[in-house]
């Protein structure tokens, strides 16, 4: 194959997505280049900004903003605040990272002979830590009698953190007088104080970094994926230099077959920059998050070859806007497993808010240029952002901790890495401190509490509502806390659809805190109890009756559905229906629970189905039709909800076919109630949860309601065990409508060695406490802890008070008909002042009972 020319690989940076560069290994010399303390002056100029301004390749991401340092520094004490009364113990192991501002020696790399910084910028690299030992820069000191005069020359060895190619293609980024930012040399790898320092405040280092350089250094390009790039990129630069700021061009997309497909070569390239360790990391991940304009590093050894010389190195770089491209491009084939399919649409996701944010920040550059140069305050995002997300994300990823350490403490390090990780991607205004001699280690399911009770103390609704498997902390005991799962994601972007990170409605931490009884951790919080709604078993046709026999009718003419969990009962391909006599009991089981579903639904009546299948839908819109949902409801399934009706007479008077075409989309939207309303995240399954319609108890109910009677139900799906003394609570500070798509509704049970003590009712006071089924208890069970004080709750805010002790067994989403949210939100804001909400409540995680 003949050699491409070689002046062709040597191309102006300027505007330019994909390009090709030689460089001679041998040819640098670090000799010339030291480290510099920059003076606080600049520091403060280059990391603290006083007002949101920023370099035109470094616009303001979607997930974080540059405010007001004071306005900061209020919130960071605010928080600090809460966290100390919430959790004393995870306090002290925090501060304020404004408080770093003082101790932060920040320093960049730049040639000898710049003796002052000229550009008020720097680029940062990078890169994945390969090595276990990691170097640190030395100082040679040649020996005396060397040099003439008995002078002495000392010369400070730079450890390279990417072969010599690679690091002169990320010099050739700097612009004159610039400096570089990379950690292996910028900070004191043996000083512990100065790493927490700099790791506290690496989210400005990223943020405010002009350039991004990712060094993909342990991947290389064939020739001839090299020589394919090449003479895409012609093309692709004359067709992209035809986009608009509002719309970047992506030539190939679209075609049919895919244009990934035809080019295998291009396929090879993607897949091998998919593949480097680079994504995988935690660090680099928290890089490529704060970063805001990135270009991409890889080398192509086999070039050397080609073009006859053994010391070049010919390096790809590419922008931000062609790894899109390619990722775009990727997303069409059909090939991919859904592990590699995931990763492109995340990546997606991240890159192209960030692009995106820069086309609207180009535009309005172009606005403001004749009117001010303040930015306008309609392009700032705002910066408290759920941290439950990007803890799940960033304890998904590898980190390495400290080399240096004995691998058992090597992980814990890790953990701790992985805190500021998650602090500073979701731009928490906390750092760690250096780490203690005495504390508690970091076990993953530790650093979980931390970062839960800190994103606690920030109001963060997600919370208290993760729906994990409950932490086990290391002195045996297990928290009432829940490891967050990839399945919370789901509750957050229904709360603020589109977004990846979203910005969440905070609650009020009045009466919230935390504490222990000397066995277990327990939150002391008001709560919001609901009733169970008694079955109306008083017609001859009972709905269990006529859901078991719609189920039966969808198996016997093999009704096919879109959900996952009725494939299993009807599969769609003969093999599967081969394997079916392996799994008879989940069958069995996932039958079972469509009729209990079925039943509650036919309980609860088509206006709930309506309200609910459309969160459903919400939650997962590729099951459901694009058809509205109610006009389908109501048209399809309107004489099967109507209990004067017969369901014989249904039978007998309906044609097959829209039968069939009912029991179809009642399928897909029991199975998404269903899948919507199971906490998998926690191991439940169909086995081990059922549904259980509830509603809030009389007392509470606005006496001239605007809504009629069926609205005022949901549906929650509860685990089978302890079915008889469970009782269904909403904490009341999730009780407002901003947080109807989170898992609020706990389930609890009595704390085991408690007094049971019966209370005659006295609505609104007692009613809360109902074990009853409704109509007409006279009594309702009040469970008392004996061993509380009578007098002042510690720290509650609640006098006169005993706290009542319970145990969590889980944690469900509410699906409700449309006046359910209304009426909990109207309960939340009632100021009561007797045991209903005025009571403070003691929760405890499941399995403390037997201490």
């Amino acid at each position: 194959m003949e050699a491409p020319n070689h002046d062709s690989f040597v191309q102006s940076t300027a505007g330019r997505h994909c390009e090709f560069f030689n460089f001679d290994g041998d040819e640098l010399d670090t000799s010339e280049l030291q480290v510099r303390i920059i003076n606080p002056a600049t520091t403060q100029r280059l990391l603290y900004p006083q007002h949101s301004h920023y370099h035109s390749n470094n616009p303001p991401t979607a997930f974080a903003v540059e405010n007001n340092i004071d306005n900061e520094d209020d919130d960071a004490e605010t928080l600090l605040s809460n966290l100390r009364r919430i959790a004393p113990s995870v306090a002290k192991d925090f501060v304020t990272k404004s408080s770093y501002k003082s101790s932060l020696q920040f320093k960049l790399v730049y040639d000898f002979d710049d003796l002052a910084v000229r550009e008020p910028s720097y680029i940062a690299i990078s890169y994945a830590w390969k090595k276990a030992h990691r170097l640190t820069p030395q100082k040679i000191v040649s020996p005396v009698g060397d040099l003439p005069f008995g002078w002495v020359q000392t010369v400070e060895q730079f450890p390279l953190p990417t072969s010599k190619g690679l690091f002169m293609g990320v010099l050739n980024e700097r612009e004159e007088g610039e400096g570089l930012w990379f950690d292996q040399v910028c900070i004191d790898q043996e000083n512990e104080a100065e790493k927490a320092v700099t790791i506290g405040v690496m989210d400005r280092i990223y943020r405010n970094a002009r350039m991004v350089v990712v060094v993909l250094d342990d991947i290389a390009t064939t020739w001839d994926e090299l020589v394919f790039l090449q003479r895409y990129v012609r093309q692709f630069d004359m067709l992209a230099d035809y986009g608009t700021n509002q719309q970047l061009r992506q030539p190939n997309q679209g075609l049919h077959p895919p244009f990934m497909e035809r080019n295998f070569l291009f396929w090879s390239f993607v897949e091998k920059v998919l593949d480097s360790i680079w994504f995988s990391s935690a660090w680099c991940h928290h890089e490529m998050r704060l970063g805001t304009n990135h270009v991409f590093l890889v080398s192509c050894p086999a070039a050397a070859s080609y073009q006859g010389g053994q010391g070049l190195c010919t390096v790809v770089r590419f922008t931000g806007h062609f790894l899109v491209h390619m990722l775009l491009l990727a997303a069409e084939t059909t090939s991919h497993i859904p592990s590699r399919q995931a990763q492109i649409q995340s990546l997606l996701h991240v890159f192209g808010r960030i692009l995106q944010t820069e086309l609207h920040h180009n535009d309005s550059d172009t606005i403001q240029s004749n009117t001010s140069t303040k930015p306008s305050k309609a392009l700032l995002v705002p910066n408290r952002v759920s941290l439950v997300p990007t803890i799940t994300e960033v304890f998904q990823l590898k980190a390495g901790g400290n080399p240096r350490l004995p691998e058992h403490l090597r992980r814990l390090d890790a953990n701790r890495d992985k805190i500021s990780i998650a602090l500073n991607i979701a731009n928490f205004p906390l750092a760690l401190k250096p780490i203690m001699k005495v504390q508690r280690p970091s076990l993953e399911d530790e650093t979980f509490r931390m970062l839960l009770l800190a994103a606690l103390a920030a109001g963060d609704p997600l919370a208290l509502c993760t729906t994990g498997t409950p932490l086990k902390l290391h002195d045996g005991s297990v928290s009432w806390l829940n490891r967050p799962s990839p399945l919370d994601h789901r509750y957050s972007r229904h709360a603020n659809p589109g977004s990846m990170n979203p910005f969440l409605p905070r609650y009020d931490l009045e009466n919230m805190t935390q504490g222990s009884d000397g066995h277990a951790e327990y939150i002391q919080l008001e709560l919001i109890f609901l009733e169970r709604v008694p079955p109306p078993y008083t017609h001859a046709e009972m709905p269990s009756r006529r859901a078991a026999c719609i189920i039966r009718l969808c198996e016997v003419h093999t009704v096919q559905s879109s959900n996952a969990l009725w494939s299993v009962v009807m599969p769609h391909d003969s093999y599967t229906r081969y394997r079916q006599q392996y799994q008879r009991t989940r069958i069995n089981r996932i039958k079972s629970i469509f009729i209990e579903t079925l039943t509650c639904a036919f309980e609860c009546g088509l206006e709930w189905l309506i309200d609910a299948a459309t969160i459903a839908q919400q939650q997962s819109p590729q099951l459901l039709p694009k058809t509205p949902l109610a006009s389908l409801i109501e048209t399809h399934l309107t004489t099967i909800f109507t209990p004067s009706i017969p369901f014989n007479i249904y039978l007998s008077h309906t044609p097959l076919p829209q039968k069939l075409t009912s029991f179809a989309l009642l399928l897909d939207i029991l199975g998404d109630l269903i899948t919507a309303g199971i906490p998998w995240a926690s191991g439940g399954t169909e086995a081990t949860h059922g549904p259980l319609v509830v509603t809030l108890p009389k007392p509470y109910r606005d006496p001239q309601p605007k809504i009629t009677e069926a609205n005022n139900k949901a549906v929650l799906f509860v685990p089978f065990t302890n079915a008889k003394t469970q009782l269904i609570a909403v904490p009341k500070a999730l009780s407002g409508l901003q947080y109807k798509p989170f898992p609020r509704a706990w389930v609890l049970t009595p704390k085991a060695g408690l007094n049971a003590e019966y209370c005659p009712m006295s609505p609104p006071r007692d009613s809360a406490y109902s074990l009853g089924f409704g109509g007409g208890t006279s009594s309702s069970m009040v469970f008392i802890d004996e061993r509380v004080i009578e007098g002042s709750v510690a720290g509650s805010g609640l006098t006169g008070q005993k706290a009542i002790r319970w145990v969590l067994g889980g944690k469900g989403v509410l699906l409700p008909g449309k006046g359910f949210h209304w009426e909990l939100a109207r309960v939340g804001n009632y100021d009561g002042t007797g045991s209903s909400l005025g009571r403070p409540h003691w929760i405890y995680g499941a399995g403390v009972d037997d201490r």
